[in-house]
């Protein structure tokens, strides 16, 4: 199955008001919710859960494919983890953006205008993610984590989480 475009919209061409407010969308190949009343009430239940991908890292394992590294990494992410888990790393994560948040917003605030008045200019191209939205990513994990990792290393790990749903 090829992916739909990224400007694609479940949205459009549905009657807000008659259309089911849980339908499954063939060309994104998955379940869409579109109510507020539905979305809350899906994150509250317990019979909504994230899958279990032991099985597939398995199967990439015997392939000969490792990955603990990735595993590792969603061991600290809130949207792969459920129940008690998932409320300590947002708990965790609020107080460390918390922490830093004063500077954080002093610091990284003047990016976006250095980088969109360096690279918005007439005949240039620019890639909206890569070049503006990433490194702004990039420089507000680097403040509220204190981490001192290169930003190419940074915007892989916070641009899949950040754009993995997207």
């Amino acid at each position: 199955m090829s992916l739909p475009p990224l400007s694609y919209d479940p949205r459009e061409g549905r009657d807000a008001k008659s259309a089911p407010s849980i339908e499954w969308i063939p060309t994104l190949g998955c379940w869409c919710a579109f109510d507020t009343g539905a979305i809350t009430a899906i994150l509250k239940s317990k019979d909504f859960v994230a899958p279990n991908f032991a099985e597939w890292h398995q199967t990439l394992g015997r392939m000969g494919i490792d990955c603990s590294s990735v595993i590792e990494i969603l061991d600290y992410l809130a949207i792969a983890n459920e129940g008690r888990r998932h409320a300590e790393i947002r708990k965790t994560l609020a107080k460390a953006i918390a922490t830093h948040a004063g500077s954080t917003k002093e610091a990284a605030g003047s990016k976006p205008t250095e980088l969109v008045s360096r690279l918005c200019r007439d005949g240039a191209s620019v890639d909206l993610v890569r070049d503006i939205i990433r490194p702004v990513c990039d420089q507000l994990l680097r403040l509220w984590s204190a981490c001192r990792c290169r930003p190419t290393t940074a915007s892989r790990l916070l641009s899949w989480s950040i754009f993995i749903s997207a």
